[in-house]
């Protein structure tokens, strides 16, 4: 019987999980993104057991400064991370699925500060990150090798909403559908995807 990959992100303490070896048992790998410091060197695995809930720790299996999100292509072969820092970097690993051990592919640009978000499209051929600090957003393309291109497109956003102090453009969270790219800011913008080499122009809804 084929076995169904799939994959959990969250937004702060961000995971992603996809079966191990054992996937007949219902195991699974999940990865773990972590703010570095003492006791973090980058990205964490753990094997879970579905049947239980119980966790194992396989350990650092990537090295990575602030790599507060991931995501994993569609093809379950790639995972990429966003480096949350002043000059924010997105980085493309490719998975080992019976280690769990990451091999670094190529790390770029985001064009951006506090990189917090990044989604990549049902197509695995583009990958959109959110740069929290400075509003904007960047596009990048996808090779087969799962290497990134660098930025092909930037939208800076601006604006704000009753606070000033607390609601000017702050980018959060693109998501992806079969036909656009949108960005959580005040106002919500969206992008429609045209090409593989970017998005048309932003309009507020």
């Amino acid at each position: 019987m084929r076995n169904t990959r799939r994959f959990l992100i969250t937004a702060l303490v961000a995971l992603a999980a996809l079966p191990c070896a054992e996937a007949a048992a219902k195991r699974y790998l999940v990865y773990v993104g972590t703010y570095t410091g003492p006791q973090s060197k980058g990205i964490y695995a753990y094997r879970f057991d579905a049947g239980t809930g119980k966790l194992d720790p396989v350990g650092l299996v990537g090295e990575l400064a602030r790599p507060s999100f991931l995501a994993i292509h569609p093809n379950q072969r790639y995972l990429y991370a966003v480096s949350e820092l002043a000059n924010s970097t997105v980085s493309a690993f490719e998975i080992n699925a019976g280690t769990g051990m990451l091999t670094p592919l190529n790390t770029v640009p985001a064009k951006g500060s506090s990189a917090c978000h990044l989604v990549v499209d049902q197509t695995g051929k583009s990958l959109v990150v959110a740069n929290y600090g400075n509003g904007g957003v960047a596009a990048f393309r996808v090779a087969a090798d799962g290497r990134l291109s660098e930025s092909t497109a930037q939208v800076q956003h601006s604006g704000s909403g009753p606070d000033d102090r607390r609601q000017r453009a702050l980018t959060r969270t693109p998501w992806s559908s079969p036909r656009t790219i949108a960005s959580s800011s005040c106002p919500i913008w969206v992008w429609i995807r045209y090409s593989l080499t970017g998005w048309t122009l932003p309009r507020p809804r």
